[in-house]
């Protein structure tokens, strides 16, 4: 489960999620960047990307898969 192609899935996971979550935290409303509060923007990200790692780590548990899909679409193999 520790492999570097798991890590780097699960990073990637991460990374959209606190993405996702700044987004979702400005909502709709048009963004202006100098009075943005960036610090709880990115509070709001960091839980997001928390989850979605612990999400992935218990995804891969449940399966028994090498990969952090809970359904088994990405499986992932290790170069070498």
């Amino acid at each position: 489960m520790w492999s570097f192609e798991f890590l780097k899935a699960i990073a990637e996971r991460a990374v959209k999620s606190f993405t996702g979550g700044i987004v979702a935290f400005w909502g709709t409303d048009v963004l202006n960047i100098v009075e943005a509060d960036w610090g709880e923007a990115s509070a709001i990200g960091a839980g997001a990307a928390v989850v979605s790692v612990l999400l992935s780590i218990s995804s891969s548990a449940v399966t028994s898969s090498p990969g952090p899909s809970l359904n088994n679409a990405e499986v992932l193999t290790p170069k070498g």
